[in-house]
This record gives structure tokens, sequence and C-alpha cells, in this order.
């Protein structure tokens, strides 16, 4: 038959197994073994970790062997009754006495220590007390504390809204992005007071019912589909966030299957042309500087907050510039060629700011976003003024029109997509004058 480990297994990077007794937590490295550096491995190390652990159990474990001499030794400090020391004695010495009468006899020996326990509403004591296997086992402080009547070990500093405080200084730390990290701060506090989980939790007992309890509180939770999966994966990443600094022993078992999947996504904009030739006609001329710059370079709200005047040439009419929103994953940086409308616009908005070349009234970014709000003037100013349809679906109409003439390569490059394929990665420099020529051919459909 296999042996079952007495510790837990990690292997890489750590190679060690671990033990966690009474809220401490025991380390054994493979190079405290003494092994070579190609034994580091469980099936090499696990004879030696099972031999240290067997002599570290008899050490921790050999004071307080059974629960009923521990609770004598109790009895003792608190000078109870003689009468219920001996039955107890005779109890534990004649090895005869019934399930039944030793937890009699305890449960009298506790409440004349002046501790008040009762069992919970519709059970009996031996039920309640056989189930906890309070008088089982060799854990005997963990058992006196539940007979005690406190159920939750000692929290402190592992509380879930800690731990969950903990998790977002990390993230925080690692420069993750506002938008997400706000997303982020939001879902898992709320997390506390919406997915049935205490703010005074162990994040030690998070287990594969506690995913599953939230699984199930999020299924049922009337989010759109998308909102679910980005729910359940911030849930995943703590409970990885706390397996990975050592506060769970291991990964609950079902964390990996519970997925909730996107619906088929469909076609958020399919715009009449007609229609867009019609709004660009009626914008005033800020308005219609955004549409321009959305349709001839493929900005979003962020991008246009974003230009600087460095990346624009306005004598040589391009704009080169990275994707905002994904310049730090690699985005490349395009040139675009720019139709002589979008020229004119932007040297008629042009601001007074030392380095963005759109502003607010106020001399202020259009777009900014933190950890704790976001203003979008951009999208704010076009929704007053333009029911038809959102700025950012003018992005994916122009990539739709250059699909029904140009191939892959030249949308590829219009969106600013991060490389992905041998092509795009050592290819790309020589898409720039297909790009000018589809950029042109885009310009004459709006009429720019």
């Amino acid at each position: 038959m296999p042996v079952i480990p007495k510790m837990s297994w990690e292997g890489a990077p750590a190679f060690r197994w671990v033990k966690m007794v009474d809220g401490k937590r025991f380390r054994l490295t493979c190079k405290e073994l003494s092994l070579p550096r190609h034994q580091w491995t469980k099936e090499a190390s696990l004879p030696l970790a099972q031999k240290f652990w067997a002599k570290k159990e008899e050490r921790l474990f050999n004071t307080h062997a059974k629960p009923i001499d521990y609770m004598i030794a109790n009895a003792k400090e608190a000078a109870a009754p003689q009468e219920e020391l001996a039955a107890l004695a005779v109890a534990k010495t004649t090895g005869a006495d019934p399930v039944a009468e030793r937890i009699e006899h305890s449960i009298d020996l506790l409440r004349s220590m002046g501790w008040t326990i009762e069992p919970p509403d519709g059970t009996d004591w031996i039920h309640w007390l056989e189930v906890r296997e309070i008088f089982g086992g060799t854990v005997v402080e963990q058992e006196r504390r539940r007979i005690l009547g406190r159920n939750r070990r000692n929290v402190k500093g592992y509380s879930l809204a800690e731990q969950v405080e903990a998790f977002l200084l990390q993230a925080k730390a690692n420069s993750m992005k506002p938008g997400t990290f706000r997303d982020l701060s939001k879902s898992l506090r709320n997390l506390i007071q919406t997915g049935n989980l205490s703010a005074n939790l162990d994040s030690r007992t998070i287990d594969e019912t506690t995913c599953q309890q939230f699984y199930l509180f999020v299924s049922a939770h009337p989010y759109a589909p998308g909102e679910k999966v980005k729910r359940f994966g911030f849930f995943r990443r703590f409970v990885n966030y706390l397996y990975e600094t050592g506060i769970l022993e291991r990964l609950p078992r079902n964390l990996a299957k519970l997925k909730f999947r996107n619906q088929t996504k469909e076609v958020r904009y399919q715009l009449d042309h007609k229609q867009v030739l019609e709004v660009l006609q009626s914008l005033p001329k800020r308005l219609k500087a955004y549409f321009l710059l959305a349709a001839n370079c493929g900005f979003q709200s962020q991008d246009i907050s974003d230009l600087r005047k460095t990346e624009c040439d306005l004598e040589k009419g391009t704009i080169t510039r990275a994707r905002s929103k994904t310049k730090h994953k690699g985005a490349p940086t395009v040139c675009y060629k720019l139709w002589p409308a979008t020229i004119a616009s932007l040297r008629e908005c042009w601001s007074n700011h030392e380095t963005l070349v759109l502003v607010s009234k106020a001399g202020t970014p259009l777009v900014v976003k933190n950890e704790q709000w976001e203003k979008n003037l951009i999208a704010y100013q076009w929704k007053n003024k333009v029911k038809a349809f959102p700025l950012v679906a003018l992005r994916s109409h122009s990539a739709t029109l250059l699909g029904k003439s140009f191939g892959r390569e030249e949308i590829m490059l219009f969106l600013g997509h991060s490389a992905k394929e041998v092509w795009d990665k050592n290819y790309r420099l020589l898409m720039e004058d297909r790009l000018d020529k589809a950029l042109t051919w885009l310009g004459e459909k709006y009429g720019a």
C-alpha cells in the first residue's frame, strides 16, 4: 500500500515539507535533510520526512496524549471538587468507562470550574461531542477551545478582512493598473458583505466548501456573465495568494474546476455608414476632433486624453504612438497617416498645455483614472450630444471597413494590437506603407 505522507509537499522553488499544528507551521527543506540536489523530490525525501515528523510529533504531543488527562490537570489548577477529580480518575484508570459516562463527567467538571457550555439546539451532548471528536485525537488545545465555546482559533492577523487588505497592498505594490485595482478592491471588499463570508473568518480555514459556497452565491446573483467570470477570478487570485504566502497549507481541490464561461459574444456595434457620416457633419469642433481621431487612428478615450504634442507631427501629417491600454504589454508603436480633416481639427483644438494636445477648459487631462474614482470627460461630452452610438464604436467601424478591402495585417496594425505571431513581430515594418494606403482609402470613405 502507498505510504500516506504525514506532511504536505511543496515543490519548486521551496522543495520542502510543511505541517500546520495549532496555528504553528513547521517546515522541513530537502537541504535540511542533507539530500543532494538531484534528490530534491517528493519520492526521494518522503522516508526522511516521515521519520522527522514522527520524532517531532512525539515531542509535541506526549505531554497531553489524552484529553481526559488534560482536563484533570486543568481541574486541579482550578481547585475543582475532589469528587469530580476522583470520578474522572476512576474512569481513566479502569478503562471501562462508556462514552456517555465520560462525557457526563467532563461536562460536570467543566461546569464546576465556572465554564458555561451548552450543546447546540436540537442536539444532544453525545452526538455533538462525538462528531467534533472532542475526546479523541492529540491536538487537545484546539479541542479545549471548542469545549469552551471558542469555536474560532485566534485569528489575529489571519482574519479574512485583514488578509484581503494585505493582498490589496501587495497588488498595489506590483503597479497594478488603477482601473483593475479599483475593480479588485471593490470586489474583494464586497465579498465580505455580500458573499456570505464573515470578516472575522479565519482565512486558514478556507477550503473546498468555502469555494463552493462563494461559487454558488455568484452563480445565483444576477450579474452579467462577464462580471461573474471577473468576480470569481478575483476570489481565485486571492486564494492563490493565501497559498503562496503560506496562510493556506494546501489549495482547495475544486478551485481550478469552478469556472464561469462567457456567453458567445455578439457584435456589439453594427453601424450604418450613412448614419455615421451624418453624425460627423453635425458635430461641434471639439467632438469632431474626437470623432476623427477615433476613426482615423482607432483611438479610444484614454488614447485621445494621453495624446502628446511630441507624438504629433502636423507638418508631415502623422501621429506616432503606442496604444495606451496595451503599451505596457508590448503594443507596437504605430505611425498613423492623418487625413486633412483630422489635421485641420487638431490645429483648431490645439491646447496651450505643456505636453498634452487636448485638455479640459480647466487645463486638466480629459480622462483621469485612479484607485478611488474615474473621470472621463470625453465620454460624458459625447453621450450628451450623440445618442446614436458611443465613441468607441468608431474604432470597430473603421476596422470593419478596412476588412472589406484589406487584409488582417493592416487591420491589426491599425488597431495597435500586441504582436503575437512571427509575422507581427519580425515584419511589421514592411506593413507601414500598406497601412498608409489603407488609411488613405479609409479617409475617402469618411469624406475626410
